[in-house]
């Protein structure tokens, strides 16, 4: 599953000026669900798309 969040960019920086677009405010999340072989348990993984590539955000199960 994909979906959008907003980035806490209070934290990061005093001001965002207008018109600089979502890609400042959102960051994109995938929510990823794993099993291990063999294995009946699954595993639900959140990945952030960050600049230098992939973040592994949360792990949930």
């Amino acid at each position: 599953m994909r979906f959008f969040t907003r980035r806490p960019w209070w934290t990061e920086q005093e001001r965002v000026n207008k018109g600089i677009g979502a890609q400042v405010l959102e960051t994109e999340v995938w929510r990823l669900t794993a099993t291990r072989h063999g294995r009946s348990a699954e595993r639900v993984f959140e990945l952030t798309r960050e600049d230098s590539g992939w973040r592994l955000a949360r792990i949930l199960g």
